[in-house]
């Protein structure tokens, strides 16, 4: 009995699970060849739990959530050649510090492609805000608050949302502080928090969305959210620069790993970029100049917002990256030159630290 045939008798066997009817078009290929086998239209019902089904000539499965559906049919015994296929209908895209800035308008990006997202952020009305913001444009977010430094927090936000939406396709972890001070004007507590948040964040869902992307064995992708700083040191902004600068070299170790699975990393490095992180930001300046701090603040914010290149931009490279399969993709020109210039002349990069924020 020949792959095509049995092909036929699955496709057109697959019965129905419960409720609602659900028909997707897909091809059939063969993964160890690549041939076309045959186009096919399935269609079954939604349902809320993994189902596996078996018959005499072959095995399929059918793992179902709201809104997204998967299908993959494969075959056994025919000199070790399997016949996969995967059909999905809706994206689901995770979404750190999604209150605003960056975060906010990526989750606004996916959604634009068709994307279903499950966005979060420490501050609870500001992510019901996005939310809001999202199911007004006829979109599909599920909001939750999350504190990202926290990793058990973190593992059970994966569990909750792996079992009630599915485990995620794209994880966009890029929910970040700023921070501003010399190193020896920063509190340890403080250059700590940063670290937590800007690396550990990172570290945290990275470990717990990868793991579970790596088990699902049907690939995916991860955005790390970096900065120009990852490679422009700068003297006052010692504890921001160390977190983004991890961020990226771990990027380029997990990549490596994750490979293998199919599962993509892009570490995104934006430049100068008019989102609220200047207004939030913190400075650890001696008492002396404390009194400057927000005239300081305010000229910053000021040349931030004459850039006149916003968060959106940054979220159109993320969606771009991530269908490109991108490594790094830094945003913005200054974020390019910049990294060109860290890779050509290093010590020039090592003398413009000196400069001073305050």
């Amino acid at each position: 009995m020949n792959k095509l045939f049995l092909a036929i008798i699955l496709l057109t066997g697959l019965p129905t699970l419960a409720q609602r009817k659900i028909t997707i078009s897909g091809t059939l290929k063969s993964r160890a060849k690549g041939e076309t086998l045959i186009g096919a239209s399935i269609q079954f019902v939604e349902s809320a739990h993994s189902t596996a089904l078996s018959n005499s000539y072959g095995f399929y499965s059918i793992s179902a959530y709201p809104g997204r559906y998967t299908m993959v049919v494969s075959f056994a015994g025919y000199d070790n050649d399997s016949l996969h296929i995967s059909l999905a209908r809706d994206t689901l895209v995770s979404v750190t510090g999604a209150g605003s800035g960056i975060g906010r308008e990526t989750a606004l990006a996916f959604v634009r492609e068709g994307a279903e997202v499950v966005i979060s952020d420490i501050d609870e009305a500001s992510v019901k805000d996005t939310a809001a913001q999202i199911a007004a444009r006829g979109g599909t977010a599920h909001a939750y608050t999350l504190d990202v430094a926290d990793p058990d927090a973190v593992e059970r936000f994966a569990e909750q949302i792996s079992a009630g939406h599915g485990v995620p396709d794209i994880v966009i972890n890029n929910a970040g502080v700023g921070q501003a001070g010399l190193f020896l004007d920063t509190p340890r507590e403080e250059f700590d928090r940063v670290l937590d948040i800007n690396f550990g964040g990172v570290v945290n869902c990275c470990r717990s969305f990868g793991r579970r992307l790596v088990d699902r064995g049907t690939g995916g992708h991860i955005v790390n959210v970096s900065s120009m700083a990852a490679y422009s040191p700068q003297q006052s902004m010692n504890a921001y620069s160390t977190s983004k600068a991890a961020v990226f070299m771990f990027g380029d170790c997990l990549r490596a790993e994750l490979d293998r699975a199919g599962v993509g990393l892009t570490t995104v490095c934006p430049g100068v970029i008019d989102t609220n992180i200047v207004h939030t930001t913190r400075f650890d300046v001696p008492a002396d100049k404390q009194a400057k701090v927000e005239a300081r603040r305010a000229q910053i914010e000021k040349v931030f917002a004459a850039r006149r290149y916003g968060p959106d931009k940054v979220a159109k490279a993320i969606v771009s990256a991530v269908k490109k399969n991108k490594p790094i993709r830094p945003v913005a020109p200054e974020a390019y030159f910049v990294y060109g210039l860290a890779h050509l002349l290093p010590q020039a990069m090592r003398s413009s630290a000196r400069a001073s924020v305050m």
